[in-house]
């Protein structure tokens, strides 16, 4: 239809009135297109930024994942030793703190000594016999290898939850968590047996066994008085006791544990390089895989060099 084929529509009539008010209507919808228009554009750039942002919290959320495996796999390396693969001194330095003010938490708010039971820290110091002879002898290449299986034979011995630590050197410490220091003497007992069957063969043909000493000591050391010595004492009792064990014959074990009598005051200067003449006043009890290990050692300056 042409312009000239519209009718004539005068103002006046209500047919003029009708195109008028349908004009109107068609000036609005056109004068709205541009804003229809725009509010689309509007949408489908709100769209496309949450796309982006989308992306770019996955990406963040990725990094993130591989910074904190980067920062772990550094951590595991700072606290493993690499050829035991064991735990080693700074990861007992990074851990324990913790483990000591619960235990100092558990004694302070329990009122009987008989509800203590399990609550105890304990460190068994684990040194092998005769190593360095090993690594003269047939070579440090096997020395490692007695190492390892020394390693992989306490990680089977132990809980996941106790600590066994590579302290240095052929020395070895295992700290066990929630148990008494009753279990003493049955958790050295492990040890030793555990590594004297241990074997090796040599580039020879040999078969080769070693032995080990344990020394052992509690955390607390005194209980009515636990927040005396600090853990790295406890630490130096256990060393002590590995040294009375090498003296009384090797392939042994020494225990030492507070009596009542045992005071901060009087024999606090005392602990741990003169055990032998605390155990002989009777303020130390002593646990032993052999009879009276003290009275067969050397003195106690000698013994600490």
């Amino acid at each position: 239809m042409t312009l000239a084929m519209l009718p004539l529509v005068f103002p006046g009539t209500a047919q003029g009135w009708g195109f008028a008010a349908l004009a109107a209507v068609v000036g609005a919808v056109l004068a709205g297109i541009p804003l229809l228009l725009h509010l689309r554009n509007l949408a489908g750039q709100k769209k496309l930024l949450e796309t982006k942002v989308t992306g770019l919290t996955q990406d963040l959320d990725r990094s993130n994942q591989t910074l904190h495996g980067a920062l772990a796999a550094i951590e595991n390396e700072n606290f493993t030793d690499p050829l035991t693969e064991l735990r080693n001194r700074r990861y007992l330095s990074a851990i324990i703190k913790s483990d000591v003010a619960k235990v100092q938490r558990v004694y302070r708010d329990t009122a009987s000594l008989e509800q203590l039971a399990n609550q105890d820290l304990l460190f068994l110091m684990v040194d092998l016999d005769h190593f360095s002879r090993i690594n003269d002898y047939y070579s440090q290449a096997v020395g490692d290898q007695v190492l390892v299986a020394v390693a992989q034979a306490l990680k089977r011995v132990f809980r996941e939850t106790d600590a066994v630590i590579r302290w240095g050197g052929e020395e070895f410490l295992v700290v066990t968590k929630n148990t008494t220091r009753a279990e003493a003497p049955e958790l050295a007992e492990r040890i030793r047996t555990a590594i004297a069957g241990l074997s090796v063969e040599t580039t020879k043909g040999e078969v080769l066994r070693w032995t080990c000493c344990v020394g052992v000591a509690a955390f607390p050391f005194q209980i009515k008085d636990f927040n005396w010595l600090g853990w790295e004492r406890v630490v130096e009792i256990a060393t002590t006791c590995v040294e009375v064990a090498k003296l009384s014959g090797r392939n042994a074990w020494v225990g030492v544990l507070a009596k009542d009598g045992l005071d901060r005051v009087k024999h606090g200067s005392r602990i741990p390089k003169d055990l032998k003449h605390l155990v002989d006043e009777g303020v130390l009890e002593v646990l032993a895989s052999r009879d009276d290990p003290f009275g067969k050692t050397k003195k106690v300056g000698e013994i600490l060099g």
